[in-house]
């Protein structure tokens, strides 16, 4: 080998091995560029995974408590359905009393319902019939024994009520029906059905 051939093969090498240190460096900083981005990225996964899971729970939570929110509606809305069907049985258990009952009751309502004894009483088509005269009659008589006013009559007209009577006097009008009773007293005794029903 002559002594350009030589120089020639020494740079050649000389060269060859800048390249590849060169190539190795590059290499391990190209290693190490990527593991700072795969650790930044793991980070970043991390972060956007805790988030995440964090507005799962979150949002878990809303629907829970919309679902316990929506039960407990639900439950009320059932529980005053319950109750109304617990005031038309009571209506009806009163309006199917006996008799003498009934008209004993009926006579109480007109007599409690009575503000000046002279009013004018309405009922229903079924119980005008079957008490209008008693009951008037047997109003008027209790109303005497209290030393009060005893001048009722009878309406010829009958009233769209469920059971009880109207009282008229007037362009004043006293509600006693059996339904506006259980009303008056609904809260009270709403309570006390409540406990019974939903002991």
């Amino acid at each position: 080998m002559n002594g350009i051939e030589r120089i020639t093969a020494r740079i050649q090498a000389e060269a060859d091995a800048a390249n590849a240190a060169a190539r190795e460096s590059a290499e391990q900083e190209a290693a190490v560029i990527l593991e700072e981005y795969r650790k930044a990225a793991d980070e970043e996964f991390a972060g956007l995974l805790a988030a995440a899971e964090e507005a799962a729970a979150s949002q878990k939570e809303q629907l829970a408590s919309a679902a316990r929110l929506e039960a407990s509606k639900q439950l009320l809305i059932t529980k005053q359905e319950l109750l109304a069907r617990a005031f038309e049985q009571a209506v009806g258990e009163l309006k199917a009393l006996p008799k003498e009952r009934y008209l004993a009751l009926l006579t109480r309502l007109i007599v409690s319902a009575s503000r000046t004894g002279k009013e004018c009483v309405l009922l229903n088509a079924a119980d005008r019939e079957a008490y209008g005269a008693q009951a008037v009659a047997a109003a008027n008589e209790a109303l005497t024994a209290e030393g009060k006013t005893a001048g009722l009559t009878l309406s010829d007209d009958v009233c769209d009520i469920d059971g009880g009577a109207l009282l008229r006097e007037g362009r004043i009008e006293v509600n006693a029906s059996l339904s506006s009773l259980l009303e008056t007293q609904r809260e009270e005794l709403s309570a006390e059905a409540a406990r019974i029903l939903f002991r």
